[in-house]
């Protein structure tokens, strides 16, 4: 039996391991002795009742089903088939708690969910299998002079009573002691609502029950006790019967509207903050509860419209922090992955540059520029983050791009050329725009290199950026910079060409000195369509 663990979130948070001998011990006693309790208690309750003041034919009921053996049929003869329904309904809950891979697993979770309604009502239908024995019984063994209407009916109300009884009792021991020790299992990751087929219970309903426990119930076994009495002191029952039934409807009626009252005082916050936290969860965080009351559910309401606006707050510096840097950036950092002062990254470094952007503002005005800029950076910005690439820095009229950090991709090279290529094709259209308007067209220059930078958090203590460092960001910007002389929009390096699926598309432009360097670079170019 200890082969297995099954395991459940304590109050803590954190997770209990609870071993099998255990699981199977917690499991009998709430789901074996609940139902045991709940009728052992509406057995005794219902001896109780019938020997309080009972009237000259119910005793004769009594008598006979004592002596012919019937009681005892019916208290004991559907125990064992109630018993046997609840073991097979209860088979996938157990099972799913053992081994909860198992494809049936989303049965035991419904069947777990719905257990405390169902075995109720399963010892209800005991009970009402009592009476049908007892009547049964009672046919067979001959003993038709006690079926009589002033017999029967009252014999057949009082198993329905104590049947109602038995299944409030188990209904709310089995839902209290479930909730307790069950479903904490069942469901680890505290999340019920994506189980499909519960039959669940509304506020409404739930105070229903509790109009009966606390209100039917009671009225019914004390107009049972008054009944008796007064048959038994031999008065006239039907001149007081309609003042009795009188006031049961008035305490009724009385006791219903107010379980109705307190179940809308509880179902409309309650609806409340389930609109509100399903629209928080889609991520509107403009809702808010509506805070009527200074209990518990108002206590609740005000949390959580305080969460609502920290997380409204929080999305607003994200969002803002996200128009400062790149987002890739923004949220690596708002992660902690970054280890602070770097660490040792293979990347892939992208420079462009505008070509003669200065005698371009020069002759037009400011306004026209940056409007112009922005255009050219949020097109060419789309570009590399579709690739996945960061945007790292812009330069004036220059972007500095950076593959493989901080968000690792193996195939940061060829990112970094398919983002060039697709910024060449954008600034194409870009261009055609501006030529439409009587602008003037802004034609790039690409460089690319790889190789290993130092990437991290650089700055001072109340400022710091996120960036690449070291002789490759040198290399990529020097590259770009020779696409002029050459002629050519996008330049690469030998490592960069050995990673392109075909190198030789790759055209050979020469040996280039670069400033910092002693040995000559192999520069290639590339044609984009």
């Amino acid at each position: 039996m200890d082969n297995f663990n099954a395991r459940e979130i304590g109050e803590s948070g954190k997770p209990n391991t609870i071993s099998g001998t255990r699981l199977l011990i917690r499991f009998l006693l709430v789901f074996a002795l609940t139902p045991i309790f709940a009728n052992a208690a509406a057995i005794v309750f219902q001896t109780f009742i019938n020997q309080l003041v009972p009237t000259e034919s119910f005793r004769l009921y009594l008598d006979v089903i004592q002596r012919e053996g019937i009681l005892v049929a019916a208290q004991i003869v559907p125990f064992p088939i109630v018993t046997v329904i609840i073991l097979i309904y209860l088979v996938p809950v157990y099972r799913g708690i053992r081994n909860p891979e198992d494809d049936r697993h989303h049965i035991g979770k419904r069947r777990t969910l719905n257990a405390p309604l169902i075995i109720s009502l399963l010892s209800l239908v005991g009970w009402i299998l009592a009476i049908v024995i007892n009547h049964a019984g009672v046919y067979i063994t001959g003993n038709l002079e006690i079926f009589q209407p002033q017999i029967y009916i009252p014999a057949i109300l009082n198993n329905l009573i104590m049947g109602g009884l038995c299944f409030v009792i188990c209904f709310y021991l089995l839902e209290y002691l479930s909730r307790i020790y069950i479903i904490p299992l069942q469901f680890p990751d505290n999340v019920l609502s994506n189980v499909s087929g519960v039959l669940d219970l509304s506020i409404f309903w739930r105070f229903a029950i509790l109009f009966y426990a606390i209100s039917i119930l009671p009225a019914l076994v004390l107009s049972q006790i008054v009944l008796n009495l007064i048959a038994s002191l031999a008065q006239d029952a039907a001149e007081l019967l309609p003042g009795i039934v009188i006031m049961v409807m008035i305490l009724e009626s009385i006791g219903f509207v107010v379980v109705v009252l307190i179940a809308r005082s509880f179902a409309h916050p309650l609806r409340d903050m389930q609109k509100v936290t399903v629209a928080i969860r889609t991520g509107d965080f403009q809702q808010s509860v509506r805070v009527l009351s200074t209990d518990e559910l108002g206590f609740l309401s005000e949390s959580i419209n305080v969460m609502a606006e920290e997380l409204r707050e929080k999305e607003l510096i994200k969002d803002t922090f996200g128009k400062a840097v790149d987002p890739l950036v923004r949220d690596h950092l708002l992660s902690g992955q970054l280890a602070l002062g770097g660490e040792l990254k293979e990347v892939t470094v992208l420079f462009s540059d505008i070509r003669s952007f200065t005698g371009i503002s020069e002759s037009h005005p400011p306004e026209v520029i940056v409007s112009m800029l922005n255009r050219y950076f949020e097109r060419m910005s789309a570009c590399v983050q579709v690739e996945g690439g960061t945007v790292n820095k812009y330069i004036g009229d220059a972007i500095m791009a950076i593959f493989g950090a901080p968000l690792e991709h193996a195939d940061h090279i060829l990112r970094a050329v398919r983002a060039a290529e697709r910024m060449l094709r954008t600034n194409r259209d870009l261009n055609h725009e501006l030529e439409s308007e009587g602008l003037p067209v802004l034609n790039t220059g690409i460089g690319i290199h790889t190789g290993k930078v130092l990437a991290g958090t650089i700055g001072s203590r109340d400022r710091l950026e996120y960036t690449v460092v070291g002789d490759t960001v040198n290399l990529a910007s020097r590259v770009e910079g020779m696409c002029k002389g050459l002629g050519e929009r996008l330049l690469i390096t030998t490592e960069v060409r050995a990673a392109l699926a075909k190198p030789e598309r790759a055209r050979f432009k020469g040996k280039a000195r670069v400033k910092g360097r002693q040995e000559s670079i192999a520069l290639y170019a590339l044609d984009v369509e």
